[in-house]
């Protein structure tokens, strides 16, 4: 019984958290969406599919979405030609290169690079990503959640900045 009790006192606990940052996401985020939406079409309709995923609770989808926004954000302010064939790791690092981001985005950058590769590209059901004392799952739908979470307004203010020039 005291065990069915504190599981359920957890439960109320990370419902809570859970509660304050969807209402942190439904203020701030979907203003930076706002943003987005007003200055560049194809990053509005990104940032939005990736907020409609997320509150459907389809995480691989939303973070498909961010994924992306990052490579073609960061392609458009670099002026990437679209015939040259360049991935997310050498975006990053041109944009490091000509300072369009800071050392703390790269080391961000360079962690979401990491996570999608294992996504999209690897075994992600064999990938544990550790945190402090933590480790998460990247095949489990609440791991995917927390990354959203902890990153789409950073990707969101990215995009804002690009679209803002």
């Amino acid at each position: 019984m005291y065990i069915a009790a504190l599981n359920t006192l957890i439960l109320i606990v990370e419902s809570a958290a859970l509660s304050k940052w969807y209402d942190f996401y439904m203020t701030q985020a979907q203003q930076l969406i706002n943003d987005i939406v007003a200055r560049h079409q194809l990053f509005g309709e990104l940032c939005e599919e990736a907020s409609i995923a997320y509150k459907a609770g389809i995480y691989t989808a939303s973070l498909a979405c961010l994924f992306v926004l990052i490579e073609t954000s960061l392609k458009f302010e670099l002026e990437v030609d679209p015939r040259d064939k360049w991935g997310l790791h050498k975006v990053i690092e041109e944009a490091r290169t000509r300072n369009l981001i800071t050392e703390d985005e790269y080391v961000t950058l360079s962690f979401l690079k990491t996570i999608r590769n294992k996504m999209f590209h690897e075994d992600a059901y064999s990938f544990v990503l550790e945190i402090g004392q933590e480790s998460y799952f990247l095949s489990e739908p609440s791991t995917k959640q927390m990354i959203f979470q902890l990153h789409c307004e950073f990707v969101f203010g990215l995009v804002k900045r690009t679209v803002i020039k």
